[in-house]
């Protein structure tokens, strides 16, 4: 499985605060191992949000405020978004 992180995710995780920074890469490390093993992690909070035509599109939470979003491809899982509920209603709008 190749990882792959768009533009928008890395900039928005370079914004966040080194507490917040820690939490979404142990949340991306899980996920990482959620697609290895197909079982999620106790409190890894995994929504799958719809199927579209690049993909599975999942959604994480590491804290109440903060969602990753990430598209999961034949072999590539891409992660597109770090931000808000609003900004992931937003992006999924846009699709």
């Amino acid at each position: 499985m190749e990882y792959l992180y768009k533009k928008h995710f890395l900039s928005a995780f370079k914004s966040l605060k080194t507490s917040e920074q820690f939490l979404v890469r142990e949340t991306v490390h899980q996920i990482q191992d959620y697609h290895k093993t197909r079982q999620a992690a106790y409190g890894l909070r995994i929504k799958k949000l719809f199927q579209s035509s690049e993909g599975k599109v999942f959604e994480a939470r590491p804290t109440i405020a903060l969602r990753i979003l990430w598209v999961e491809g034949e072999g590539i899982v891409s992660f597109v978004l770090l931000g808000s509920r609003d900004e992931v209603r937003r992006y999924l709008k846009s699709l």
